[in-house]
């Protein structure tokens, strides 16, 4: 099969370089990750077994039409190639790695403007700092500068990995005398802070006590003094990596926020991601729990910032309306924090607003998250509490995010198994609470991982609570059986209907059919053939035994067949290069259809 690979590669490589963009670019991906195992195996790519690659990276990097996920491809790829010496030394002899990583080449082109090219520049570097060639053309090439320039990139992808790179090459090589360079006398100072600070950020991160406590006495009032400089998004990592430990090792109530305004003009920062850091880092900080004596009762260490944590609340709730929807979600996980369990109706309101109106994920995932931390951690069952979990289920849902709907199983798992009482009146609960409902719509999601998850909690609960049907029943389970539900004509639980219908058709020959398009006449289920019904219909739904239909769903099967990924029928290199060849075909074909084809069919 690898033969077959070496063959079709000049041509994947001619419809990539091209210039047209392939309907889904994780192809590209996976490209570069069948390229990666061959590199760690010790294949000499360029020389032996893929010549065609010195080519294609030389077209691409001289076309000025390139689509910028190719180009992006391109320069991880280079780096990729360029990391054994012997890649580097032939990319450097053909000129490509100086065009390659030369940021000037790609502003006169027009391309640098785009986020997918700079990340692509960034980690096509990162792969190519492996040995010590690599290091000294990093360094004769100039590209300190722009490595420094991109730690605070408009795009906040970039800028991350552009300081993930830098701390790799702080910590993994030695400085030489030889790195004096003209570039890096402007605003010395300032590189140099920014790049003590991220390297502190590494360090809090691997050191242990007693080095670390060491560490922390040292440099706090050295952070104190930067709190009022321009370098707060990095300052903002270092108090984030070390608010577990930076209280207890102090030893005295140190304020990071010398007042209220100080506080205020961080949430109201022109920069979203000074807001975001500083709103994160007081739900973190409340999160901690610190004794200044040993006979003292534990607090948060909120009680450090002026006027206590009770004055970290109004905070967040303004942060609520921020326009960044980061913000938002990390204020409401910092609200979380510092929220006593059901203390405020009205923020609880506020929040299922959020989850039933933001547009954007991120708040709408914190939003459940934030009632599964409070559900965790309230030890009673409140009418408030129930509702509101009951609300999260229902609009959760429904939601178009597969994460929140993932989060949202994850409540209906933790409200199934903190539920006391004996089976039946547990699963009546189950049924009330809309927990069932929650399963089994998420059983026929058209996402995987929320269908995986629904399918796998619905199993618990099938073994769990409903009996076996060779087994002889007791009068408790006599009473399980007979717990019903209400299994309505519409949405999702016409899918259930479909998968119920799909398996009775295989058992038996004389299926159940539809009276009608809406309505359901009977379904025989299995062995208890109308077992499953009582006769009692609601307006558009149909009373069904809860065991019956879980023991009918096939979900042991459907959980196998969920647990295999999208590509589990052919995942092979080849197969990968004939979809991009089929998909760069689709390009050139008029048919709509095909096209549509051949994107479903791509990975």
């Amino acid at each position: 099969m690898e033969g077959e690979c070496f063959t079709l590669l000049p041509r994947v490589c001619a419809v990539l370089a091209a210039g047209s963009s392939l309907p889904d670019d994780t192809s590209l991906e996976k490209l570069l990750d069948w390229f990666s195992e061959l590199t760690t195996a010790g294949r000499s790519l360029l020389k032996v077994y893929c010549p065609c690659l010195l080519e294609f990276t030389s077209t691409v990097v001289n076309s000025a039409t390139s689509d910028p996920c190719i180009l992006s491809f391109t320069l991880k790829l280079v780096g990729l190639l360029a990391s054994s010496e012997d890649g580097f030394i032939v990319l450097q002899e053909s000129s490509v790695l100086d065009l390659v990583f030369n940021p000037g080449h790609w502003e006169k082109a027009g391309h640098w403007e785009d986020p997918c090219v700079r990340i692509g520049w960034i980690q096509g570097l990162r792969s190519l700092l492996q040995h010590t060639k690599a290091l000294c053309f990093f360094v004769q090439a100039g590209l300190i500068e722009p490595l420094l320039q991109l730690q605070t990139d408009t795009s906040l992808f970039v800028a991350s990995a552009a300081s993930q790179i830098l701390a790799h090459i702080l910590i993994f090589y030695q400085p030489s005398p030889s790195l004096t360079h003209n570039s890096m006398e402007k605003n010395e100072a300032l590189h140099h802070a920014q790049q003590s600070l991220r390297l502190l950020v590494l360090l809090l991160t691997r050191l242990r006590p007693p080095l670390r406590d060491s560490l922390l006495h040292a440099v706090t009032d050295a952070l104190e003094e930067l709190l009022m400089t321009d370098l707060t998004p990095p300052l903002m990592d270092v108090i984030l990596a070390a608010h577990r430990y930076i209280f207890p090792a102090a030893g005295d109530n140190h304020s990071f926020f010398s007042s209220d305004k100080d506080l205020a003009k961080r949430v109201c920062d022109v920069r979203w991601e000074v807001r975001d850091s500083t709103v994160e880092f007081l739900g973190r900080l409340a999160a901690v729990k610190v004794h200044h004596t040993t006979d003292t009762e534990a607090q948060s260490a909120c009680e450090v910032l002026p006027g206590g944590s009770s004055s970290i609340t109004p905070v967040l709730e303004e942060a609520l309306l921020d326009p960044e929807s980061y913000v938002r979600a990390s204020a409401i996980s910092a609200l979380a924090q510092t929220q006593a369990p059901g203390n405020s109706n009205v923020l609880k309101q506020e929040l299922l607003d959020v989850l039933s109106e933001d547009t954007e994920g991120f708040p709408r995932r914190a939003v459940v998250q934030y009632f599964i931390s409070w559900f965790s951690s309230s030890a009673s069952r409140s009418s408030l509490l129930r509702r509101s979990v009951r609300s999260v289920l229902s609009r959760g849902s429904a939601d178009l995010d597969w994460e929140v709907k993932v989060h949202t199983l994850e409540l209906a798992k933790l409200f199934s198994t903190k539920e006391l009482g004996d089976t039946a009146a547990l699963l009546e609960t189950l049924v009330e609470e809309g927990v069932v409902s929650v399963l089994l719509s998420g059983l026929v999601d058209c996402d995987r991982p929320v269908a995986l998850k629904a399918c796998r909690l619905l199993i618990v609960l099938r073994e769990a609570l409903c009996p076996p049907s060779h087994t002889d029943l007791g009068t408790d389970r006599e009473t399980v059986a007979k717990v019903s539900f209400l299994l309505p004509k519409s949405g999702w639980a016409l899918e259930i209907i479909k998968i119920l219908k799909t398996k009775n058709k295989a058992e038996e020959e004389n299926a159940a059919t539809l009276r009608s398009s809406n309505c359901i006449d009977e379904l025989k289920l299995g062995e208890g053939y109308n077992k499953g019904w009582d006769g009692v219909s609601g307006a558009g739904c149909e009373r069904m035994s809860v065991c019956e239909l879980l023991s009918n769903l096939g979900l042991d099967e459907r959980v196998k067949i969920l647990n295999q990924s999208s590509d589990h029928v052919q995942n092979s290199p080849l197969s990968l290069l004939q979809d991009i060849l089929s998909a760069g075909g689709a390009h050139t074909q008029p048919n709509t259809q095909l096209m549509q084809e051949v994107i479903v069919d791509c990975y």
